[in-house]
């Protein structure tokens, strides 16, 4: 048997293929029954060409699936591949169980981030005023979140000559300090040196102690840990 549709113009407009167009389309009353193939028919045709044929066998179905299943607004619904439904989703917001959506500003809003790896931070310990030479000082900082420290870099605002050494250390709030975890150093006739690919674990509100040494010339110097969140 043949079902003819309704004549309509061509979508996109310069397709010539048929298995490529939006439009024509099967009717919305198909006959029962099974659909072997869908035929292109152009106006003014005088023969079927292959790209005016959609065979369903090979092509696969060409009737929309309708989703079953209740949905309620304000929810952002849920697809089942396997049962073909729709149910009612998440909730768009930033209590527990939302999906969260950027504001108006595609900024995030506030939420705890406390559990996202992968953020990277950096730590500064600054020592000296820049005008008096630095002797024997100490830095600590408390880390809010489970991390490791990647990299270390030191450096001496102006020319430093005799070179200058920072211990870092980590240990729990009031106790005491503990073995040093990373010795770094500003060699002699240096401003500044670097450490990569360092994989110095801090477990939450550990606290990081930085103590540089004396120095006969450096009189402001800055220790920088790079820290990823773990």
């Amino acid at each position: 048997g043949i079902y003819a549709g309704t004549p309509t113009a061509i979508s996109p407009s310069t397709e010539t293929d048929f298995k490529k167009m939006a439009s024509p389309s099967p009717g919305a009353s198909i006959p029962n029954g099974v659909i072997l193939s869908l035929v292109y028919v152009a106006a003014g045709a005088t023969k079927i060409l292959n790209a005016s044929i959609l065979d369903i066998a090979s092509y696969g179905g060409f009737v929309a699936e309708a989703p079953t299943g209740t949905t309620t607004s304000g929810m952002v619904p849920q697809w089942s591949s396997t049962q073909k439904t729709l149910t009612t989703g998440l909730k768009v917001g930033t209590s527990a169980n939302n999906l969260v959506q950027l504001d108006g500003s595609a900024k995030l809003p506030a939420v705890d981030g406390s559990q996202l790896t992968g953020r990277v931070f950096e730590i500064d310990f600054p020592f000296g005023n820049g005008e008096d030479v630095i002797e024997y000082l100490i830095q600590e900082f408390a880390v809010p979140v489970n991390c490791k420290i990647t990299r270390t870099d030191i450096w001496e605002v102006g020319q430093i000559v005799g070179g200058i050494t920072c211990d870092l250390f980590i240990h729990d709030i009031g106790a005491a300090k503990g073995s040093v975890v990373k010795y770094i150093v500003i060699s002699p006739g240096h401003s500044y040196s670097t450490a990569t690919g360092l994989n110095i674990s801090v477990s939450a509100h550990k606290v990081i102690r930085a103590e540089v040494g004396s120095t006969t010339t450096a009189k402001q110097v800055v220790v920088r840990l790079f820290c990823e969140a773990t």
